[in-house]
């Protein structure tokens, strides 16, 4: 017997995808998973015997996968990311009609207006990790990407999955300690894992779709 878990692209979107790239007279060398890209370098493979959970917050998406037992046992996409929090500032600074006119405001007055949609967006990762996990918190949660950044999120989730705040963090420059970039400015945080996991990804070929 085998447990397998098959994920699926619709051929219209694959066809869309590739056919937009040629338009643009370039040609695809890879193509794979965002989730699987982050999770090659933020759960490297010696820790996929724990059941850590993986969130990627992006600004559409928030990507989540789930390791167990040396596998990727499961894998999940919640529509709420980043973008609920952008549109919320946005809203609030009136942005559209200000006509590029700079503004400032705090920090806490941010973290007010966006309180809402943080906690929906942080406790929607959390259900779903534990439906993924079959009905039980994992014992670790990582997140990556910039939605993950803003202050109270990770605290949101391990509150709401019932674990130790700080089972729950940010994955960023610890992950990447072997990746050298050219550039010696750069800041290796969370908003890179992923892409660097795609860029992984390519050289390895080892999910290739």
């Amino acid at each position: 017997a085998a447990d397998l878990i098959a994920t699926f692209l619709p051929d219209d979107v694959v066809d869309g995808l590739y056919k937009a790239v040629e338009l643009a007279g370039l040609e695809v060398a890879n193509l794979t998973l965002e989730p699987i890209a982050a999770m090659a370098v933020a759960i490297p493979q010696m820790y996929r015997m724990l059941n850590i959970a993986l969130i990627d917050v992006g600004a559409g998406t928030s990507d989540i996968s789930i390791t167990k037992d040396g596998s990727i046992v499961a894998y999940g996409m919640l529509p709420v990311a980043g973008d609920c929090l952008t549109e919320d500032i946005a809203r609030h600074c009136l942005v559209d009609f200000i006509m590029g006119l700079p503004q400032t405001i705090s920090k806490e007055e941010v973290l007010s207006v966006c309180s809402d949609n943080l906690t929906e967006m942080a406790e929607q990762a959390a259900d779903k990790i534990m439906e993924l996990n079959g009905g039980k918190p994992v014992s670790a949660v990582f997140v990556v990407g910039g939605g993950g950044k803003i202050e109270g999120y990770t605290q949101l989730v391990a509150d709401r999955l019932g674990i130790a705040r700080e089972r729950c963090a940010l994955r960023g420059e610890e992950v990447m300690q072997k990746i050298d970039f050219l550039p010696g400015d750069i800041k290796k945080d969370s908003m890179l894992v992923t892409p660097v996991g795609i860029c992984l990804n390519y050289y390895e070929q080892s999910n290739n779709f």
